[in-house]
């Protein structure tokens, strides 16, 4: 599925499409957080 499509199936309510959003952003947006705040636990955290 595209992204596109995933975004569109949580705006309607699917916790499938948002659970694989999740998955496919995950490290990217974890490793983001990192560089932003150096405080490791407090991005785990936010996960």
């Amino acid at each position: 599925m595209t992204d596109e499509t995933l975004w569109q199936a949580v705006r309607e309510g699917s916790e499938t499409a948002f659970e694989a959003l999740y998955r496919r952003y995950f490290q990217v947006l974890f490793s983001y957080g990192k560089r932003i705040y150096q405080d490791e636990d407090a991005v785990n955290d936010a996960n």
